[in-house]
Formats: structure tokens, C-alpha cells, sequence
């Protein structure tokens, strides 16, 4: 039987800490009670869900309660935010995972603790109130809920006899059909269970992990269902997954013995997992990708960095790394939509909500190769490098330099400008490459350096 001793795992690895400002425009959410936020869920450019466990904040560290939950949502793009809490709170048990279909509609998975009973509440106001959901799950534990528009939906509980237990939805929630076991690759035991709230989509695909690593996907909303065997080497739990357009499915495992991590890459027409570790793997991460984008981006315990890649996760750079409060989760829509959450350390400020700050930095979340000339030189550097741009637009740009590594070592912005002449120190940089990026909303461009 699962017990609440994985969210106790999985809330010790919110000690996070922060990242830029500037990345991220801060915004209180006002959670009705004392609340670590925990999911966002974005259903357009205007409308979210999230929702946070509550607890308080004694001796340094977070106490949780099983007791008391609290949503909240934006109907303006994150700009403001209301909130509630849920009937069930009162009852001890675990709120497992949250989907929301549009401003006025959520529903969330809960598990209470006395009997190992799996409850759907459904909103369809707003969160004015919640009701039972018209479906019967019973002792099975409900890790994730997800609809893939207003209509389809699908709920993943743990196995019961060797199989997982999942339904489907075709009509907005309002008749549930339990999936063929026949459908559904068999279980290894019923100790195989589902990692709650940790699951990824695109399209009509999903996937979900388990307690051993193996991966389910569905091509068709969860109708049929197939398994990857666990990646060679992974150890611990799989607390965050994430996938991209082209069907790469990226899963990081978290080893408490070590307080390390490994990262894996996937896709359906690869035999095996990649190993995308890096040699300094000794924390905790959160990433994600950016839909329509083809990049990730990642946060971790270790820094106050942001990072990006734009190479399915063989290599990352720097974006920002200006400190703030501690920053741990991440859910974007798109280049120009995306949410964290931010605490501080000193456990005295409230839970805030963080806004992606969209322009200039959107450009390097996009495709798009920006239609500006962009000059380096002299090339290769001694002690200064200048750097020119000219467009045939007004737009706000940033310029920014990486070494090889990913590690920011420039930055400067620009207000609504056309052209750009920079002279820029490198007399205390170390000799090697480095990379030169110029970005507006629109799209990067990019061009390499040498210091000797």
C-alpha cells in the first residue's frame, strides 16, 4: 500500500534555491491558509489553476499537514489571483494531482488516509464549490488526472492485482469507462506504483513512470498502452518528467542515499535511454520543456540560475542568475506563458506565484532566427569585443555571453532600439569559446568568439 511517506520525499526537495527576477515577475497567489504551492495548471494565455498543501513553518523547515489544501486561479494571465479551499479538507489524506479544462472548470484526485479510498472532486464555477465526480475509483490510488481538451480525459491509479487501474472520458467527465486490462501492459507487482503528479503529455500521447522506472505511454488518450523498460542506472524515485514536439520523453531520478540525480532521454523509435547526466549532478532539479519551442529549461538547488537548452538536453546555458526567493517548479504553455513558485528562505514570507517575464527573453524560448545583422570582432579577443546590431525594427533586446560551459558571463538590456554598438570587457574572462546571443521577442541570433 502507498503511503504519504513519498510526499514527504517529494516536499524536502522544495528547499530550492532562487533565480533571477528578471526572468520571473513575482505575484502573490494569498493562499487562504498557510500553503507550500505545489501544480499549476495552465489552460490558456489568461487561465490557471494551482493548487498548495498546507503546513507551517517551524524551526527552519516546513511541517506538513495532510489536513488543509488550498487553490488558487487566474482569469488575467497571472496578474491577479483568487482563491479557496476544498470540502475534503478536514479529513486526513493526500491531494494527488489537479487538471483544469477552463476558468470555471478543475478537478483534483484525492486519498483519504483511514481507507485508501480514491475520491474525484470536480468545480464547475470557479471553485465556488466541489462536488464528487461521477466515478467510482475506490481503494485504488489515484496518481494523476489529465484532460487532453474539454472532452477527453483520462485517471491513472496504482495496480490491484498485478494491474494498473485506469479510466477514460470522452464526454467532459460526465461518464467514466475503466480500461481493458487487456489494454494495459501488466504491472510487475502491485508495489509497482504510479509516481503522483508526475506525468507528461503531447497531443494525444501520454506517459507516466513508476516506483521501478518503467515508463506506460498511450497514443490514443489512454485507450491502449504500452511500457519501456526502466533506463540502465536509475536509482531512486522519478520525480519529474517532461516530453517535447518531437516525442523525445525526458524522466529525472532523484537518489536520496547520494542527493544526487540522473537524467534520462527517450524516444519511441530509440531501443534504449540516454544518459544525460552531468558530472555535477549533486542536487535536485526542476524542468521542463517550452511547447513549440524545442527547448528546456531548468532550475536546480544548488544555484540561483536559470538555464536553457536548445539541444534535447545534451548542453545548457545560463539565462539569468540574479537571486530572489526559492524558486522550485515550472509549467509553461508556450514561449510567452509560463509559472513557478517562489518562497523564501527565511520561512516568514508568503507563497508566491512567478510569472515568466515573456519580452526580450521569449526570443530565446522561440525558433526563430531574428532578421538582424549581428557583428563580433575583432574575433579571436584579447581584452574587449564589440559587438553590433541593426534592424529594420523598434523592439527591446538583451544581450547576453555564455562561456562553453553555459555559464552567463554578460548580460545588458535594451529598451525599444534599432540598433546596438557595444564594447564589452573580456579582459578578466579566461581564454576559450564563447557564444554571443542578441534576442528581442521575436527570435536569437547567435555567434561565437574566441579568447586567447
Amino acid at each position: 500500500m502507498k503511503t504519504r511517506n513519498f510526499t514527504l520525499i517529494l516536499i524536502c526537495f522544495l528547499l530550492a534555491h532562487g533565480l533571477s527576477a528578471q526572468f520571473w515577475l513575482k505575484q502573490n497567489i494569498e493562499y487562504p491558509l498557510p500553503s507550500l504551492g505545489y501544480e499549476i495548471r495552465i489552460v490558456d494565455d489568461a487561465n490557471a489553476w494551482s493548487w498548495g498543501r498546507g503546513g507551517v513553518f517551524l524551526w527552519g523547515s516546513w511541517e506538513q499537514s495532510y489536513l488543509d489544501y488550498s487553490f488558487g486561479r487566474t482569469t488575467d494571465g497571472g496578474e491577479n489571483w483568487t482563491s479557496g479551499v476544498f470540502p475534503f479538507n478536514g479529513t486526513e489524506g493526500d491531494l494527488t494531482s489537479m487538471a483544469a479544462t477552463s476558468a470555471t472548470k478543475a478537478w483534483v484526485s484525492f486519498v483519504e488516509f483511514s481507507t485508501y479510498v480514491s475520491t474525484i472532486y470536480v468545480t464547475n464555477n470557479g471553485g465556488a464549490s466541489w462536488e464528487k465526480a461521477n466515478i467510482q475509483i475506490g481503494a485504488n490510488w489515484v496518481d494523476n488526472i489529465h484532460f487532453f481538451d474539454q472532452n477527453n480525459g483520462v485517471i491513472i491509479a496504482d495496480p490491484a492485482s498485478n494491474e494498473f487501474n485506469i479510466w477514460t472520458t470522452a464526454n467532459g467527465g460526465d461518464t467514466w469507462q475503466k480500461v481493458s486490462n487487456a489494454n494495459i501492459p501488466n504491472a510487475e507487482d502491485n508495489l509497482e506504483y504510479g509516481v503522483q503528479s508526475v506525468f507528461t503529455t503531447q497531443g494525444d500521447k501520454i506517459w507516466f513512470n513508476t516506483y521501478y522506472h518503467r515508463v506506460f505511454y498511450s497514443e490514443d488518450k489512454g485507450k491502449t498502452w504500452s511500457v519501456w523498460d526502466a533506463p540502465q542506472g536509475a536509482s531512486g524515485l522519478g520525480l519529474q518528467m517532461t516530453s517535447d514536439e518531437e516525442n523525445n520523453v525526458y524522466m529525472a531520478v532523484f537518489n536520496t542515499n547520494t542527493s544526487s540525480y540522473k537524467l534520462f532521454r527517450r524516444n519511441k523509435t530509440q531501443a534504449d535511454w540516454t544518459n544525460l547526466t552531468p558530472p555535477d549532478n549533486d542536487k535536485y532539479i526542476y524542468f521542463t520543456s517550452v511547447p513549440g519551442t524545442g527547448k528546456l529549461i531548468q532550475l536546480n538547488t544548488s544555484d540561483t540560475k536559470t538555464r536553457i537548452s536548445s539541444d534535447r538536453g545534451d548542453s545548457w546555458f545560463v539565462v539569468d542568475s540574479m537571486v530572489a526567493g526559492e524558486k522550485y517548479f515550472l509549467f509553461f504553455k508556450d514561449a510567452v506563458t509560463g509559472y513557478a513558485f517562489s518562497r523564501y528562505t527565511s520561512f516568514e514570507g508568503t507563497i508566491d506565484i512567478l510569472k515568466y517575464s515573456g519580452s526580450p527573453l521569449s526570443g530565446l524560448l522561440s525558433q526563430e532566427i531574428l532578421d538582424v545583422e549581428l557583428t563580433t570582432y575583432p574575433n579571436p579577443i584579447t581584452t574587449t569585443v564589440n559587438v553590433g546590431l541593426k534592424s529594420d525594427t523598434y523592439h527591446d533586446y538583451w544581450i547576453i555571453i555564455n562561456d562553453l560551459d553555459g555559464n552567463l558571463v554578460y548580460k545588458k538590456e535594451y529598451a525599444h532600439i534599432n540598433s546596438i554598438d557595444e564594447r564589452v570587457s573580456t579582459e578578466n574572462l579566461p581564454r576559450g569559446v564563447y557564444t554571443i546571443t542578441v534576442c528581442n521577442s521575436k527570435g536569437a541570433k547567435s555567434k561565437k568568439i574566441v579568447k586567447i
